[in-house]
């Protein structure tokens, strides 16, 4: 495995000692694992969605300001 003249020694390494559960990005491998990385999808989801209202509201405040500013300002 240590050959100096295999450029992917240190992969084949990588993959032989990694436990699967340190490689998110293989497939699952199981029913349990499809059911845990669905309901981490979900978590992941509803923090977005959240995050998405959050800025929502935030442009939708600072339009109202910018009316407001716009209202007073001088019109020639």
């Amino acid at each position: 495995m240590n050959d100096p003249n295999n450029p992917f020694a240190a992969w084949q390494q990588f993959w032989q000692q990694a436990p699967t559960q340190a490689l998110p990005f293989l497939p699952p491998t199981s029913l349990a694992e499809v059911e845990k990385r669905i309901a981490d999808l979900d978590s992941v989801e509803m923090w977005l969605n959240f995050q998405l209202q959050a800025v929502q509201t935030q442009k939708a405040l600072l339009q109202q300001q910018k009316v407001f500013f716009e209202s007073f300002a001088e019109k020639p």
